[in-house]
């Protein structure tokens, strides 16, 4: 079950700094699960889709 997602939506708002790259793993874990969450409980894995994580990403990320 592999999750693709583009390394450039998930470097917004991120730093170099090692406490920044710590942070954005701990966020993708985040939504990994989410969604995992999702695919165990509506069985819709299959049709998410980039624009889901368009919606998904800023909640995590801040505006």
């Amino acid at each position: 079950m592999t999750i693709h997602i583009p390394s450039h939506r998930l470097a917004i708002g991120g730093t170099e700094s090692k406490e920044g790259v710590k942070s954005q793993k701990i966020d993708v874990a985040v939504i990994t699960l989410l969604i995992g969450l999702f695919d165990l409980r509506l069985g819709l894995f299959q049709v998410i889709s980039v624009e889901s994580f368009n919606i998904i990403l800023p909640q995590f990320v801040g505006s």
